[in-house]
């Protein structure tokens, strides 16, 4: 029987992460995102964008500590982006597609990283209304910092990165005896159902009708028990 009164979403999803992991996921993101913008973004309290950053100064080592989460943020934005219900059971039971992701992930936060730096030396350009001549110039005496940055950013990713993988690739040995043995069920599944539809082209109509409502009321019965898994299942 349904509850007539169930509780408020804000519950549902913080009282059954395993139901609704995605949801949690989400909103964890999105808060923490909140929060780096109004800490580090330019509008922030700190005021990083309104003069240079000293190189080793409080303000730039706070600047760089600012780059290094985002690194560790953009990983797992990325990693649940990715790693939807469909994909999870795929990338568990593949371990090259797992390393390709793990490459993918890097790349990204990387790409991610040089691109940033770019925006803000143009908005830098575009806010001060700078000669070509004072650009350069510009360029010249915060290359450090912009090259500082990226590395803050690409190195705090990758590292990340890689201890999932890692996690991910302990897990999986750990666990082989367990994946080995669901991948026989799945294969003797595979091949009873060859035999059984083998079987039913030699029925008659009548007989046939019969057993394909079976076939359809368990074939239900597995793909409702296969989403609510994957539901579970697909947490970053």
């Amino acid at each position: 029987m349904t509850d007539k009164n169930p509780p408020p979403l804000r519950r549902r999803i913080f009282l059954y992460p395993g139901k609704n992991s995605r949801k949690v996921c989400f909103f964890t993101l999105t808060a923490l995102w909140v929060f780096f913008f109004w800490m580090w973004g330019p509008l922030g309290p700190f005021n990083l964008g309104a003069a240079d950053n000293v190189l080793f100064s409080s303000k730039w080592w706070f600047d760089t500590l600012g780059h290094a989460i985002a690194g560790i943020m953009l990983i797992f934005s990325f990693l649940y982006i990715y790693r939807t219900p469909q994909r999870v059971l795929e990338l568990e039971r593949d371990e090259q597609k797992h390393e390709i992701l793990i490459l993918s992930a890097k790349i990204t936060v990387f790409a991610i990283a040089v691109l940033w730096e770019v925006f803000e030396m143009a908005v830098d350009w575009y806010i001060n209304d700078y000669t070509f001549a004072e650009f350069k110039h510009n360029m010249q005496k915060g290359g450090a910092d912009t090259t500082l940055d990226i590395v803050a950013t690409g190195f705090c990713g990758w590292l990340t990165a890689g201890c999932y993988g890692l996690y991910k690739k302990r897990f999986r040995i750990r666990h082989l005896n367990e994946h080995f043995e669901i991948d026989k069920k799945i294969e003797l599944i595979q091949a009873l159902t060859g035999e059984v539809l083998d079987d039913l082209r030699v029925l008659r109509k009548e007989d046939r009708k019969e057993r394909m409502v079976k076939l359809k009321r368990n074939a239900r019965k597995l793909m409702k028990f296969f989403k609510k898994k994957s539901r579970s299942m697909g947490r970053p």
